[in-house]
C-alpha cells in the first residue's frame, strides 16, 4: 500500500499541482504519514495536519503541527491544496467546504489521486445532507440535552464493546455525569445496552454520516466519535508503543492512561440453553468475521473433526443468514447471553471478530484464530493488533492451511 501511495504522490509532483501551494493533510494516519514523507523527499513541505480529534490537536509529528480543521479559514486568499487519504473522504471534504474552503481537495486512494473542486451540484448535496444531519442532531439533543454523546459510526461489535468499556472511566476523569450512544445497527445497540448505557438513536450508515457532519460543524463539544482504527486517521503507535484494539480506544479515542482498566458489562444475562448444550463438554465455534480474512473451509473441517473425535458436541454460532459448519449444530444466542453460554459450553473457538471481544471475560477455554496477515493498510499483524490477553492463538497462513501453527497463549 505504501508503494501505491508513493505513486499517487509522485503523480501530483509530476503534474506540478502542488507547486507554490500551501499543502495541508487532513487526518494523521499511517497512510498520510507516508504521503508526507514522500512529499518531503520531493522537496515539498506540509504546512500542517488537520484533525478533528481534540486530543491530537496541538501535538506534532515529524515537526508538523496537528491543528483543528478550522485553521483552514485563516488561509483565505492563499492557494491551498488539501490531501486526504481516508474512506471518510466525503465527510471530510464536506466539512472543509462548509468552512468556506473553495480550493483543491485531493483524494488519494491507493495509487490514484483525484482532485475535487466545488460545483453547484456538490454544494447542493452538501447543504441538503448538512440540513438532514442537523435535524438528527436537534432531535437527539431534544431528548438527551445534557448527555455526552458517543457516536459509533460502524456496526462493529468489538469496536462498540471497547468504546463502552472505557466510557465510564472517561466520564469520571472528565466530570461527565451522563452519556448516551448513537449506533449504526441493532447488534451495536445490544452491546451498548449490556453496558448499561442509554441508546440515543439507532441509525443507518448514511444517517450516521450526516449526523457526524452536523456534529463537526456545530458548536456542540459534548461528543466523542469512535472512528474505527483503520478509518480514524490515527496511527497505531501511541507514545512509542504499538497499540492493540483496546489500547486504541482507551488511549487514542478517550485519552486515558494505560493503567485504566475496562469495565465489565453491567447487564449480562444467564444462558437459557434452549438447545441443551452439555455443560463443560461443548465447543462453540464462531467462523465468521467482518474485519479479517477467513481461513479455508478445510481448516474448520479439521477443527470440527478434532473435537468430535474427543466426544465433544460442536456448535456453530450463527446470525442472520450464516450457515453452520458441516457436522455441527447451529446455535443462536442473544449477545447478552454469550458470556454465560461460553462458560456453560467450556470451549470457544472463534475467528477473531467482535464476538471474541464480547466473550473475552468468560471463564472458559478460549481460542482465537488469526490470519497471518497485516491489519488493513498498516504494518501491524492482525494477531498483534487484535490480541486478547490469556487467549490461546492459532495463526493461519494465507493460502497455506497446511502450515497452521499454534501460537500459544497471548500475553499481550
Amino acid at each position: 500500500m505504501t508503494t501505491q501511495l508513493h505513486e499517487a504522490v509522485d503523480r501530483l509532483v509530476r503534474i506540478h499541482l502542488l507547486d507554490g501551494a500551501t499543502v495541508l493533510v487532513f487526518g494523521h494516519s499511517n497512510a498520510t504519514a507516508a504521503i508526507q514523507q514522500r512529499l518531503a523527499e520531493a522537496g515539498i513541505g506540509v504546512r500542517a495536519y488537520l484533525d478533528n480529534n481534540p486530543m491530537k490537536q496541538g501535538s506534532a509529528f515529524d515537526g508538523i503541527p496537528v491543528l483543528s480543521p478550522d485553521f483552514i479559514t485563516t488561509l483565505a486568499g492563499v492557494r491551498t491544496v488539501v490531501l486526504i487519504s481516508s474512506p471518510h473522504f466525503g465527510v471530510m471534504r464536506d466539512q472543509l467546504r462548509a468552512l468556506g474552503f473553495e480550493g483543491e481537495i485531493v483524494r488519494i486512494a491507493g495509487k490514484e489521486a483525484q482532485v475535487s473542486l466545488p460545483s453547484t451540484e456538490e454544494e447542493h448535496v452538501v447543504k441538503a445532507r448538512a440540513s438532514y444531519g442537523g435535524s438528527l442532531l436537534t432531535d437527539i439533543r431534544t431528548r438527551f440535552p445534557k448527555h455526552h454523546l458517543v457516536l459509533c459510526p460502524f456496526d462493529g461489535l468489538g469496536d462498540v464493546y471497547w468504546l463502552m468499556s472505557y466510557l465510564s472511566a472517561f466520564c469520571t476523569e472528565n466530570g461527565i455525569e451522563q452519556a448516551a450512544a448513537v449506533v449504526a445497527g441493532r447488534g451495536s445497540e445490544q452491546v451498548v445496552r449490556s453496558a448499561g448505557v442509554d441508546v440515543a438513536a439507532v441509525l443507518t450508515y448514511q444517517e450516521m454520516d450526516d449526523l457526524i457532519r452536523a456534529v463537526l460543524l456545530s458548536e456542540d463539544e459534548r461528543y466523542t466519535i469512535g472512528f474505527t482504527p483503520d478509518r480514524s486517521g490515527s496511527p497505531l503507535i501511541y507514545q512509542g508503543e504499538s497499540l492493540t484494539l483496546f489500547d486504541y480506544y482507551r488511549s487514542v479515542v478517550y485519552g486515558l492512561d494505560a493503567s485504566v482498566r475496562p469495565a465489565v458489562p453491567a447487564y449480562l444475562e444467564e444462558f437459557d440453553n434452549v438447545d441443551d448444550l452439555p455443560a463443560g463438554r461443548s465447543v462453540i465455534v464462531a467462523p465468521y468475521a467482518k474485519s479479517v480474512i477467513a481461513p479455508p473451509k478445510t481448516f474448520w473441517d479439521g477443527i470440527v473433526a478434532t473435537y468430535r473425535a474427543q466426544g465433544q458436541q460442536v456448535y456453530t454460532n450463527v446470525a442472520g443468514g450464516e450457515e453452520p459448519l458441516p457436522g455441527t449444530t447451529p446455535l443462536r444466542v442473544p449477545l447478552a447471553q454469550m458470556v454465560a453460554a461460553v462458560e456453560h459450553a467450556g470451549t470457544f473457538i472463534g475467528l477473531r471478530s467482535g464476538l471474541c471481544d464480547l466473550v473475552h471475560t468468560a471463564a472458559a477455554r478460549k481460542v482465537a484464530v488469526y490470519p497471518d496477515a497485516y491489519f488493513s493498510t498498516t504494518s501491524h499483524k492482525v494477531a498483534d493488533f487484535f490480541a486478547l490477553p490469556g487467549w490461546e492463538e492459532i495463526i493461519v497462513p494465507i493460502g497455506r492451511p497446511d502450515a497452521v501453527r499454534q501460537a500459544g497463549t497471548s500475553a499481550r
